[in-house]
């Protein structure tokens, strides 16, 4: 009887051995899985985008099977139904219901991905990005408001003032050249907001205020703060349109206009106004004017009825991007899902906001660009339009890939090499895209130099059809060494290298020689650079200057200078 037993116990001992050990192989696999796949996000724009794409899916759509897979049954909130004339309501809610991660899902976790690094750079200790008109208001908030709130202030302040130096500010209407063959219903061409996706935004740097909006409340969600576009409804029979972007802290709605590139100043011109202050004081808004200069359209009426803006897609609430939110911890950690809910109700409570709704710019953007895309293939007028204009950044040629992967690692504030793997960092890229002016003036006529630049002659192509293949090239490197040059230039910023960062913009990006894209957002970056170094005279004579883009917000922010200047 008891050598049964001792065998029974023997038994029952192998059997709890085996079950922890199949155990801890099926959670080792799920993290192998999990890590495979988010490992695959961060070098997504590096790779092959096809390739990573399909791994990606495959990774996390085994890890997902190897949990057990999703219940069915999730309904699409309410929230989402209005955007079905964007698209259509059987796509939303697959997207918000489905139990499988696709294209739509790795697009988002790219996005999120990005744009968590991006807050960990600019929200660090030692970064560069703090404001220094706000540095004193901000200190009284923490003696009044406490910690908690003069912490999340103190983040949402560097976002934005990293925004306003870092994506240069567009127009709402631009001009186009070529026109596509057909463009998605209720939009026009080039088409405010939605002309270029979120993601675009941060890789081109360039954006307008709704862009620029966008991007702002993207980052507060990965900073964990709730971001928000304020609506105001200037006509009743219409629905209410962004007006400014906020951010929801402590029951209040601290305001960012990205139109006029400046926070909106509080009562008094001191700190950040909320929309409860806006509403109940008339001068905050007044303040927002240049007498003589610029008038602005929003009073304290206006304001009297204003709603929360939500730039949130199905994927972003859905079920699978919340368990996949919930099981990445550590290094692989960031914010894949929005409780919608609770998000809603936060918002909704805030000060001044009797509303919310979602934004349907964000899902336009996806329809736009895809119709777009369709449009170049179709027409190669319309592709040298459409593509060229980013063809530095986006097309598959060796230069255009160095600087795309040179400004993915910028934006996530990998600016040195890294020392674990040997990979170049931002920096270093960026100055191996600064061709030599000779070099690419001779690429014209240097076989060797036209090889070493990947420049091939197709067979059947004229001498004259070469040529202007070669010029397009020229122009390519021009913009690519432009581009780069002032991207390097805000990194001396971003680094803390003030005298460094004035030379690059002052002697670098703005030469009469090397003026392009760039040029209005260097001023501005050089007057910044002005203030942290003491040239409050220089920096002040910057912003006043008349025809500059942003002269607006440029004044306001001049105003506030000179009141802090004769204060201190």
């Amino acid at each position: 009887m008891v050598f049964v037993l001792g065998c029974e116990n023997q038994q029952s001992l192998v059997r709890k051995i085996r079950s922890t050990q199949q155990r801890q192989l099926v959670e080792e696999t799920q993290q192998d899985d999990l890590a495979e796949g988010i490992g695959y996000v961060d070098r997504l724009v590096e790779l092959n985008a096809e390739e990573a794409e399909r791994q990606i899916a495959y990774h996390l759509n085994r890890w997902l099977e190897i949990r057990g897979g999703l219940d069915d049954g999730a309904s699409l909130p309410d929230l989402f139904k209005p955007l079905n004339a964007i698209v259509d309501q059987g796509e939303l809610e697959r997207r918000f219901s489905q139990t499988q991660f696709d294209r739509t899902d790795i697009l988002h976790l790219r996005n999120a991905f990005l744009f968590s690094r991006m807050v960990e750079h600019i929200d660090s200790p030692e970064s560069m990005h703090d404001d220094p008109l706000l540095s004193d208001w901000l200190k009284s908030v923490r003696q009044q408001q406490g910690d908690k709130v003069a912490d999340q202030l103190t983040t949402a302040t560097r976002l934005a003032d990293w925004l306003f130096r870092n994506i240069a500010w567009v127009p709402m209407q631009i001009g186009a050249t070529a026109k596509p063959s057909e463009v998605p219903d209720g939009m026009v061409h080039e088409g405010p907001g939605y002309r270029q996706t979120v993601f675009q935004t941060a890789m081109r740097g360039r954006g307008d205020w709704m862009q620029r909006s966008r991007l702002f409340v993207e980052l507060c969600y990965q900073a964990n703060l709730d971001g928000l576009l304020v609506g105001i409804n200037l006509n009743p029979a219409e629905v209410a349109d962004p007006w400014a972007a906020g951010v929801a802290i402590g029951g209040e709605v601290y305001l960012f206009d990205f139109e006029t590139g400046i926070f909106v100043p509080g009562p008094g011109g001191v700190g950040i106004a909320t929309l409860s202050q806006a509403r109940r004081d008339a001068s905050v808004m007044r303040r927002m004017k240049v007498p003589g200069f610029f008038d602005y359209p929003i009073d304290k009426e206006t304001l009297s009825s204003c709603i929360a803006i939500l730039p949130v897609k199905p994927e972003a609430a859905s079920p699978r991007l919340k368990l996949l939110n919930d099981s990445l911890t550590g290094k692989l950690r960031f914010r894949t899902h929005i409780d919608l809910p609770a998000l809603v109700q936060r918002v909704d409570n805030a000060g001044g906001i009797s509303g919310v709704r979602l934004w349907e710019v964000p899902l336009q953007a996806e329809v736009y660009q895809a119709a777009m895309e369709k449009s170049a293939d179709r027409d190669a007028n319309f592709a040298v339009f459409y593509r060229g204009k980013w063809a530095m950044l986006e097309e598959k040629f060796p230069s255009s890939e160095r600087l795309k992967t040179a400004r993915w690692r910028q934006l996530k504030g990998e600016f040195a090499e890294n020392e674990e793997d040997g990979s170049q960092g931002a920096r270093t890229l960026l100055l191996l895209s600064r061709s030599p002016e000779f070099e690419i003036d001779d690429l014209r006529t240097n076989v060797d130099l036209q090889n070493d630049y990947g420049v091939r002659r197709q067979a059947n192509t004229t001498p004259e059809e070469y040529d202007r293949q070669i010029r397009a090239v020229q122009s390519l490197f021009r913009m690519t060494k432009r581009t780069a040059t002032y991207w390097i230039s805000l990194m001396q910023y971003d680094d803390g290298r003030f005298d460094d960062a004035s030379n690059w913009f002052s002697q670098r990006v703005l030469l009469d020689d090397q003026q392009n894209v760039w040029g209005n957002s260097a001023k501005y970056n050089l007057a910044r650079t002005y203030e942290r170094l003491g040239k409050i005279d220089k920096a002040i004579e910057i912003y006043k200057t008349q025809g500059i883009s942003n002269e607006h917000g440029h004044r306001i922010r001049a105003r506030l200078l000179g009141k802090q200047d004769d204060e201190s």
